[in-house]
């Protein structure tokens, strides 16, 4: 039929799985970002969103979020996306994007902004530089606290932070570190999730093998 096969929700969630590189923990979907697979996602979004649009049922957009994947590697999308379904906002609605520390540029964060996000969550996972390598992210501790900085600049509604503990290696006092870094520069909110191994992440293969020790409960 022409219906999408889906129930309707004033909350949105819009995935976008592409990605620089792929990080060693993250159970997600997501590929290595490729123009053509970038080209054929848009076009399939658009449509089913399109869709979902046309349907008499759709109540007013309370919330819209973009996940992944490296959603703000590719803010183009976000702003189509965000075009599309503004006639359909309800009064203060919230548009949230997942932030990359390497996307967190004035000018990115700007074009963000403009096209109507107010809040906004890096993905920072740890302050400490050894656990970053650990998980596969290839930046500083000095990149991830420009990166806060620059978000709080750009004017935000909220600026949350995402933070992961029990990463291999990592001491209670990193983690109350992280927090407390994070408390200093002022975010708005903190996400704190536990690190979890996936069998068919390459971490989870790592600690099946031995190599990594995992933590427990």
């Amino acid at each position: 039929g022409d219906e999408t096969p889906y129930p309707t929700s004033p909350n949105l969630y819009v995935h976008i799985p592409f990605c620089r590189s792929i990080c060693t923990h993250c159970p997600y979907n997501k590929i290595v970002y490729r123009e053509a697979s970038y080209r054929a996602y848009t076009t399939a979004v658009e449509r089913e969103l399109a869709q979902y649009l046309a349907r008499h049922d759709v109540p007013p957009i309370q919330t819209l979020y973009f996940g992944g994947g490296t959603p703000s590697m590719t803010p183009d999308l976000i702003e189509r996306v965000i075009a599309m379904t503004g006639d359909s906002f309800a009064e203060g609605v919230e548009i949230g994007v997942e932030v990359h520390p390497h996307d967190a540029t004035p000018e990115q964060l700007a074009q963000l902004k403009r096209a109507g996000v107010n809040r906004i969550s890096l993905g920072i996972e740890t302050f400490q530089e050894e656990l970053l390598r650990i998980l596969g992210r290839n930046y500083t501790r000095e990149e991830a606290e420009q990166a806060i900085q620059k978000a709080r600049q750009a004017g935000f509604d909220c600026v949350d932070v995402n933070m992961i503990y029990g990463i291999p290696g990592q001491r209670r006092a990193d983690a109350v570190a992280d927090v407390n870094r994070c408390i200093a520069l002022g975010v708005d909110h903190l996400s704190a999730y536990p690190l979890i191994t996936f069998e068919h992440t390459r971490l989870g293969k790592l600690v099946a093998e031995g190599k990594i020790r995992e933590y427990g409960d």
